[in-house]
This record gives C-alpha cells, sequence and structure tokens, in this order.
C-alpha cells in the first residue's frame, strides 16, 4: 500500500456593510494535510530503526500535527476575530458620530424651519389683518361713494324739477309779456299815476338785485329766494290782474271810480302783508293812476331782469349740471379704482393661499423627514 497525501482547504469570508457604503471582503484559508503511509515508505523513511517502533511512533506524530494544526487554526480564527471586532467597532464609532451629525442636522433643520415658518405665518397673518383692513376702508369708501351718490342724483333731480319749474315760469313770462305788450295801449291813460312808483320799484330791484347777489354767494338759499321771488311774482301777478280788472270796471263804469280806488287801497293793504316793500307802490298806485304807462315800462324792464336773472340761473344750472358731470367721472374713476383694488386684494389672497400651499407642503416634507429619521434611528437601534 502505497503513501498518500490529502490537502484541504477551508475558506471564511466576512462581508461588512454600513451606513457609509463600506464593503470588504477577509479571507482566511485553513489547510490540512494528512499523510498516509505505506510499511515500505515507513521501512525508508525511518532507516535503522526496527519495524516495530515505527509503527508506534506514527499516531503520536500524526496527533501532534494534528494539534499543531488546531492551534495554528485558533490563532488565525483569534486574530480573524480581533482585526473583526476592531472594524466593527471602528464602523459603529463611524455610524455613531454619523447619527449624532444627522440628529443635529435634523434638529437644526427643524428648528430653522420651525421659526421661518413662524415667521411666514406671523407674516400672513399681518398681511391678512391689513387685507382685511384694507376692505374695510373700502366698503366704507363705497358706503360713502354710494351715499354721495344717491345725494347727487336727488340733487340733480331737484335741479331737474327747478329746471322744468323754470321752463314753465318762462313760458308763463312770455304769455304775461304778451298780455303786457297788449295791455301797453289800454293802460297808457292810467300809467301816469304810476310815476313814484318808479322809485320803489327801482329800489326794489335794487334789493332783488343785492338778494340775486346773495343768492349767487350762497347757493343754498336759492331756493328759498327763488320761492320769495315766487311768492312775489304771483303777488305782482294778482296785482296786475285787479289792477286789469279795475281798469276795465272804470272803464266801463266811470261812476264806480271811487269804489275802485277803494279796492285798489284794500288790494295794496293786502299786498303790504304779503310784501313789505310794495306799501308804498300801492299807495302811490292808489294816488297816481296816470303813472301807470311809466311804471308798465318799468316793470318791463323788471320782466326783462328777471329773464337776464333767470337766464344767468340758467346758466348756473349748467354749470352745476358740468359740475355734475365732472362728479360723476370722479365717480367713475372712484369705481375703476375700487375694482383694481379688488382685483389686487384677490391677488392678494390667491398669493396667500399659494403660501399657504407652500407651507402645508414645507410642513409635509418635514413630517416626511421627521419619520425618515425616526425610520433611521429605528435600523441603528
Amino acid at each position: 500500500m502505497g503513501e498518500g497525501v490529502h490537502y484541504s482547504s477551508v475558506k471564511f469570508k466576512k462581508n461588512l456593510r454600513g451606513d457609509a457604503a463600506i464593503n470588504q471582503d477577509e479571507g482566511v484559508t485553513y489547510s490540512e494535510v494528512k499523510t498516509t503511509k505505506s510499511p515500505s515508505s515507513n521501512t525508508e523513511c525511518h532507516c535503522g530503526t526496527t519495524e516495530r517502533s515505527g509503527q508506534s511512533s506514527h499516531p503520536y506524530r500524526l496527533a501532534a500535527m494534528c494539534l499543531g494544526l488546531l492551534c495554528a487554526l485558533l490563532l488565525a480564527a483569534t486574530s480573524v476575530l480581533c482585526v473583526l471586532c476592531t472594524r466593527l467597532s471602528q464602523n459603529y464609532s463611524m455610524l455613531e458620530r454619523d447619527l449624532e451629525e444627522l440628529r443635529g442636522n435634523n434638529i437644526t433643520m427643524n428648528r430653522e424651519e420651525d421659526l421661518q415658518l413662524q415667521r411666514d405665518y406671523s407674516t400672513l397673518k399681518q398681511e391678512k389683518d391689513q387685507l382685511l383692513r384694507d376692505y374695510s376702508h373700502l366698503k366704507q369708501e363705497k358706503d360713502q361713494l354710494q351715499s354721495d351718490y344717491n345725494h347727487l342724483k336727488q340733487e340733480k333731480d331737484q335741479l331737474q324739477r327747478n329746471y322744468n319749474s323754470l321752463n314753465q315760469e318762462k313760458d308763463q313770462l312770455q304769455s304775461d309779456y304778451d298780455s303786457l305788450e297788449q295791455e301797453k295801449d289800454q293802460l297808457q291813460r292810467d300809467c301816469n299815476r304810476l310815476e313814484q312808483e318808479k322809485d320803489q320799484v327801482q329800489r326794489d330791484y335794487n334789493r332783488l338785485e343785492q338778494e340775486k347777489d346773495q343768492a349767487q354767494r350762497n347757493y343754498n338759499r336759492l331756493k328759498q329766494e327763488k320761492d320769495q321771488l315766487q311768492r312775489d311774482y304771483n303777488h305782482l301777478k294778482q296785482e296786475k290782474d285787479q289792477l286789469q280788472r279795475d281798469y276795465n270796471h272804470l272803464k266801463q263804469e266811470k261812476d264806480r271810480v271811487l269804489r275802485d280806488h277803494n279796492s285798489l287801497k284794500q288790494e295794496k293793504d293786502q299786498l303790504q302783508r304779503d310784501y313789505n316793500h310794495l306799501k308804498q307802490e300801492k299807495d302811490q298806485v292808489q294816488k297816481n293812476y296816470n303813472s301807470l304807462k311809466r311804471e308798465k315800462d318799468q316793470v318791463q324792464r323788471n320782466y326783462n331782469s328777471l329773464k337776464q336773472e333767470k337766464d344767468q340761473a340758467q346758466r348756473n344750472y349748467n354749470s352745476l349740471n358740468q359740475e355734475k358731470d365732472q362728479l360723476q367721472r370722479d365717480y367713475n374713476h372712484l369705481n375703476q379704482e375700487k375694482d383694481q383694488l379688488q382685483r389686487d386684494y384677490n391677488s392678494l389672497k390667491q398669493e396667500k393661499d399659494q403660501i399657504q400651499r407652500d407651507y402645508n407642503h414645507l410642513k409635509q416634507e418635514k413630517d416626511q423627514l421627521q419619520r425618515d429619521y425616526n425610520h433611521l434611528k429605528q435600523e441603528n437601534d
């Protein structure tokens, strides 16, 4: 039987994986050599010895070889374990440092994000309060403009009514002028009695001129003065009608002149109660009926003056109408500015909503990072 040599090898590999992606392979190979000797080789190796002693020493040498191999294997395993423990300790220390660094970075990022989100929330809250104040202010301005618009509309309606009334008065004065033109020839004989009335009417005219200037300075009193002039005009018209009836009555019945005179005196007293500055005019009309023609001319001039005043009032009305149009344009301009502010408010609201959505998205990302951090912490534990 021949001698045989048997080789066997065992290779151990360790794969280490860390958070810093450290990969390395450790290899340890253990070898064992077994020999089998034939009786012929045994006699060749141990020359000069007996066959019995060679057979008895062979198991001891094999046991010593096995023990040596086991000691070498144990020593190699111990060395490998020491190296592995050292590297595992280093990897663990590196992972601890990386974990602490990530934890510090995550806390810092969370604090900065919380502070930034708090500042953004405070800024958005202030912007919201400012927008609410702007909205309230715009609403008040809108209500004020609406009230101004209603007031201007009422003034426009009032001016329209005044304009219609003045047109009616103009038509009435035109008809009165035609009637007075027809009565001119008839009153020619009676107008001599009204000569002194001219001065009184002139004074009344001057007073009316002053009242007209006062009305020009103070437009708010125009309506009252217009009512006063309307009453004066109605009184004058009544007086004229009464004089016309008196004149017709005097023409038809000359015997009733005295009664007509008394009637004119009573009318003069009545006009004195309605219009104080016509008292002397009424007495003078009763005393001097022949001055009626000249007074009629004066009344004509007064009528022309009143017509001029009516034209002036028309110009004032046109000026007020232009001012009303200007106010309407200003109102439309303010309305456009209000619409622009409303659009700006809507745009700011959309930006606020977009910021809110960004804030919610950042909050979700923060929560996701918190969950990732907790997951990494659980994996490290």
